[in-house]
């Protein structure tokens, strides 16, 4: 289990974000299995960790003592009004030393080979795991299997589920299990063990690694799992015939911390309000999509605004196909009309198969991704990114899927608006 920790809870970062205008975009600590520590070296030796593309991004700027992408950043944080004096200690810099300890995953080596589930809860860190010198075969995602893939190391985004085969073939020993925040919005690492469960230890030196802090394979001997080369299996492929076309757009909305998922926001206070199952009707349309049982229906995720990091885009009920993604502006009414210009985008014979893919990252131009799905769970689900501070920030929409088969709820279950 990938997860990062923050010293606020998310309703202190929620009410920060308000008086400060900041989107939260760092945390204070990456943890394996719930474990992991938090080393404060000072600004000056985190600024030297500081990536060619961060430093780009910073400019004259620098990293914080927790190795953030400066708030002061206007391609992360744009051109909006902002309160400085309202940022609390530890959102973006103050960093305080602690010690939760350190993961140990031990294994049998006469077993030749061991299993692992790697699951991302991390509420905004997008990570790459790795361990020292034992290649993983991915054999499933989001569970789903794929053609199994031979690689080094894995980017892992929030939300997503990866299941690989690790051959045991070491000398007995420690070997390091990394996991390195990926996004230039930090420096961030933390490590942990896998050990050989053996009364002798042959290992004549300490494990080498194949990533570096930033999440980047060290060199061309290693390879990092490439998401658009995926196949999955069995292939399935999904219809020609789409009902419906809804075109999304990604971007900010009023403010660094308030996000779109189409033409407006979804506030966070309609937690509160009575549940789209129960009372349909009440559904505003500008922040929900209607379809009908056993169509297939186009999303179009519409990417917009500078420095946009891969956005984790959940749909609850049943998987998708990821059928095409592309850099620039999505300028079509349908998929079948941008297949007449751009075709190579798109791939309808082997699409993945997942319920959690990211857009493609937009550094100096929009981006964009298309997903199919099938409507066969009739239902009021959410369509959201799976970042928490992007989620609490609205990008999210209300899907109602299936509306003409949803069944009438009994009076005993009603709840009274």
């Amino acid at each position: 289990m990938i997860s990062d920790w923050r010293q606020l809870t998310s309703e202190e970062i929620w009410q920060a974000e308000e008086k400060s205008g900041l989107d939260a975009y760092c945390v204070n600590a990456i943890l394996i299995n719930g474990k992991g520590s938090i080393s404060c070296p000072g600004q000056e030796k985190v600024n030297q960790l500081a990536s060619a593309e961060q430093r780009q991004i910073l400019g004259n700027l620098s990293l914080t003592d927790i190795g953030c992408t400066s708030p002061l950043v206007v391609a992360m944080q744009g051109t909006f009004r902002h309160n400085y004096s309202a940022v609390p200690p530890s959102m973006f810099s103050g960093c305080v030393p602690g010690n939760g300890g350190t993961a140990r995953v031990l294994v049998d080596p006469s077993h030749r080979y061991v299993s692992y589930d790697l699951i991302s809860a991390a509420g905004v860190s997008m990570t790459t795991f790795s361990i020292d010198e034992h290649q993983m075969y991915v054999y499933a995602i989001d569970g789903r299997y794929i053609h199994p893939t031979l690689v080094d190391a894995i980017t892992i985004a929030n939300g997503n589920r990866y299941s690989v085969l690790v051959k045991l073939d070491k000398p007995a020993g420690d070997y390091t299990i990394r996991v390195a925040n990926a996004g230039v919005n930090q420096v961030l690492y933390t490590a942990g063990v896998l050990s050989y469960n053996t009364l002798e230890k042959t290992q004549q030196h300490a494990s080498v690694a194949s990533i570096n802090i930033h999440g980047a394979v060290v060199s061309s001997n290693y390879t990092l799992l490439d998401e658009t080369k995926i196949i999955p299996f069995p292939v399935e492929v999904p219809s020609q015939e789409v009902a419906q076309t809804h075109i999304l757009r990604i971007s900010h909305y009023d403010a660094s911390y308030t996000w779109t998922l189409g033409n407006t926001t979804l506030p966070l206070v309609l937690e509160e309000v009575s549940p789209l199952l129960f009372y349909p009707s009440t559904a505003k349309p500008d922040l929900t999509l209607k379809t009908l049982n056993r169509t297939w229906i186009d999303l179009i995720f519409d990417i917009h605004g500078q420095i946009q990091p891969p956005h984790p885009i959940h749909k609850h009920a049943n998987k998708f196909y990821v059928i095409g993604q592309g850099t620039g502006a999505w300028n079509y009414s349908s998929v079948a009309e941008a297949m007449q210009h751009i075709p190579e985008s798109f791939n309808l014979e082997a699409p993945q198969i997942r319920d959690t893919y990211i857009t493609p990252p937009s550094a100096t131009e929009d981006t964009w991704l298309a997903i199919r799905h099938h409507v066969v769970n009739p239902g009021a689900w959410l369509l959201h990114c799976h970042i928490q501070v992007h989620l609490s920030g609205g990008m999210a929409i209300g899907i109602l899927d299936g509306v003409d088969e949803w069944p009438e709820i009994p009076e005993e279950y009603s709840i009274q608006v």
